[in-house]
């Protein structure tokens, strides 16, 4: 069954939309672990300088 260009043009504009917020997911994911990754270096510092300080 042939589509109008209408039905195509649509549909284009649907896979495209999936793709960009397949992007925007993937983005925000990287985003968290990245968030995540500084939070466990602060948290590893001040651990160390609890520890520093603790023996002084």
């Amino acid at each position: 069954m042939l589509k109008t260009s209408e039905e195509t043009e649509a549909y284009h504009m649907y896979l495209e939309n999936r793709i960009l917020n397949k992007n925007e997911l993937y983005i925000l994911n990287q985003n968290i672990k990245t968030s995540e990754a500084i939070q466990e270096i602060v948290w590893k510092n001040k651990l160390v300088n609890a520890k520093a300080f603790m023996k002084t």
